[in-house]
């Protein structure tokens, strides 16, 4: 007896496996299959038994075609059979292995759409969040890679809104062709969202094509004719390009009380009054003057308005102002010229 534990003993350790480890070895066996509710077999499911605790048996066993699967070398005992298949709802239950153990025939049910919808989601909104986090911390390259992901969890509606976070981190990668691949794609799938048009827009500028990014914009502005930032924006690159009649449409949409570029107010300021729409340019004068007054150069304009109009208490008021805080600009020499005329005493 004694010789017979010390070779199990000896076999052990030839094995490397700790005699623990093989607790629940007998001589019973436990077989069956796995199929779905209409009992059609189920190929690649993971069959796991363990006796007790979780890993406590033989390794698991993966199905083949005709869903079968068998266990050999059992212990007599309540063992637990676990079953688990992608898309699938999982089976769990117990079973008293003995030389009479009959073939479990274990069916699965697939997981009903809303909860893998439901499931995709969450991976998502994981995976959109640790995109998000690497595109803070620098990492552009791990970002999308994490986009990419959540694409294949997300329904094809939300998949715009991925790839323009995909084409931004593109854009900080240097890569402008899948910048713009991406984005394209994204206006396939959303041709009016105006997200997307944004920042194709933007892509569109960066690459040099201003025309076409201007007739981006203004599909944006069809579909969101009150969006004050899009208005903004596309006016100031329509000046930008000289095109200030077209500007004007845009300009005059614009909320009262938003902030525009002041430049770009200058300029249709100054395209009025090269025009000889006097009210016009005033009123652009005016808001430069009120709303930036480190743009002292619409005081010039302004003044030169007034004197046009026959207003030379106010032109002359415009014109020391506008000296007074640009006494070296290439038009100082012009406003002393127009005080003198003005017999003001300068």
């Amino acid at each position: 007896m004694k010789l017979r534990c010390l070779s199990l003993f000896a076999a052990a350790l030839i094995l490397g496996m700790p005699l623990a480890a093989q607790d629940w070895v007998g001589t019973f066996r436990l077989s069956g299959t796995v199929s779905d509710e209409e009992g059609n077999a189920i190929e690649g499911a993971t069959v796991e038994l363990y006796l007790g605790d979780p890993g406590r048996g033989p390794d698991p066993y993966v199905t083949k075609k005709n869903g079968r699967w068998a266990f050999l070398g059992l212990k007599t005992g309540v063992w637990t059979v676990k079953v688990e298949k992608e898309g699938m709802m999982p089976s769990e239950g117990q079973i008293q292995v003995t030389s009479t153990s009959p073939p479990l025939r274990i069916k699965l049910r697939a997981i009903p759409e809303e909860m893998l919808y439901n499931q995709r989601a969450l991976e998502a909104k994981k995976q959109l969040e640790e995109g998000q986090a690497m595109a803070q911390a620098g990492d552009y390259t791990g970002a999308r890679a994490k986009y990419q992901e959540a694409l294949v969890n997300l329904p094809p509606e939300h998949h715009p809104a991925v790839l323009v976070a995909i084409a931004s981190a593109y854009a900080e990668e240097g890569d402008a062709e899948n910048r713009m691949k991406s984005l394209v794609e994204a206006q396939t799938l959303a041709p009016d969202d105006a997200s997307v048009l944004l920042a194709l827009a933007r892509a569109q500028y960066d690459a040099g094509e201003i025309d076409t990014s201007i007739a981006t914009l203004e599909r944006v502005v069809e579909s969101e004719p009150n969006n004050a930032m899009v208005l903004q924006v596309l006016s100031d690159m329509l000046v930008a390009q000289g095109r200030v009649d077209e500007a004007r449409q845009y300009l005059d949409r614009l909320p009262e009380g938003t902030k525009l570029d002041p430049n770009a107010l200058l300029n249709v300021g100054i395209d009025h009054y090269n025009a000889g729409e006097m009210d016009a340019a005033l009123e652009r004068f005016n808001e430069v003057v009120e709303n930036y007054p480190e743009l002292p150069t619409a005081l010039y304009y302004r003044g030169l308005v007034h004197l046009g109009r026959g207003d030379n208490e106010l032109a002359a008021s415009d014109l020391k102002a506008f000296l007074a805080a640009e006494p070296d600009s290439p038009r100082a020499d012009e406003a002393k010229e127009f005080l003198s005329y003005l017999d003001t005493g300068e």
